[in-house]
């Protein structure tokens, strides 16, 4: 009996310790239950905060009229064209692909009181799944191509014009990129050639000739190594006419000495398709 009672004490007091031991744990929020727990607080904190309208007008123009316009942003889309599954092993449900985005943003559009204008804000390619990558993620342009208003025009016609034009030629397309690091993961001509029209040397793939973009293209941090002056963030003719590029925030990924490598590497990992 007396043994019994000692094991009985000795086990409730070990539970003690222990139980003292998680709290103090997970009140230094350093355990995987607290994180889980901050990382639940903060999705619906930014939720709640995104889910806010911002409005500001300056006190001048008071008694001008308002326009109501609506910006959709989108990143990193990554040439993810077709949906990925989520759920338990028993329930596994599709989720997100160029299809649904696409449904999603032009319903957006559509339901807005004024203009709509998409924005994709860089890493629209590059990095991409096989069935983009395989075709040199022509098909991830393609996405945002069927998005464009009848106002928007082909890139490499915009870039004909004049400098002075350029801001101009598009002013009513309702679709407008910009590039991130992953749009240099095969170098300055291969992204002009995605940007501007004219078919791979392993092509063509889905069309007979690659047209290119339908939507224009912001630069702001890109220089072109020739001209070597900043190029205005509402042009970028003179960069269509440049062979050699440096990015002035990613000297090591855009300049064609830092990228010789990883599009080596790239060569190496993506086998030629013949369409």
């Amino acid at each position: 009996m007396r043994q019994l009672l000692r094991t009985t004490l000795a086990t409730a007091f070990l539970t003690l310790i222990s139980a003292n031991a998680d709290a103090q744990h997970y009140d230094a929020g350093h355990s995987l239950e607290a994180d889980q727990h901050d990382e639940r607080a903060e999705g619906v904190e930014a939720r709640s905060t995104a889910s806010l309208r911002v409005r500001w007008q300056d006190p001048a123009g008071r008694h001008d009229p308002r326009i109501a316009v609506k910006l959709l942003g989108i990143n990193d889309f990554h040439g993810q064209l077709s949906p990925r599954t989520l759920g338990p092993p028993n329930a596994l449900r599709p989720v997100g692909g160029a299809s649904v985005l696409a449904a999603y943003l032009k319903a957006a559009s559509e339901q807005a009181e004024g203009p709509a204008f998409i924005i994709h804000a860089g890493d629209h390619v590059g990095a991409t799944p096989p069935n983009s990558a395989l075709l040199q993620d022509e098909p991830a342009v393609d996405v945002l191509n069927t998005l464009a208003n009848k106002w928007c025009i082909p890139f490499k016609l915009q870039r004909k014009l004049p400098d002075f034009l350029e801001p101009y030629a598009q002013a009513g397309c309702n679709v407008v990129g910009t590039l991130g690091n992953h749009e240099f993961d095969e170098g300055a001509s291969e992204l002009l050639r995605l940007l501007t029209g004219g078919n791979h040397p392993n092509g063509p793939f889905l069309r007979k000739r690659w047209e290119g973009a339908r939507f224009p293209r912001a630069l702001s941090l890109c220089i072109s190594q020739r001209a070597e002056h900043q190029q205005r963030q509402d042009t970028v003719a003179a960069l269509y006419h440049q062979d050699r590029w440096r990015c002035a925030d990613r000297r090591d990924r855009c300049s064609p000495e830092g990228d010789a490598d990883h599009r080596d590497s790239q060569r190496r990992r993506r086998p030629a398709v013949r369409g």
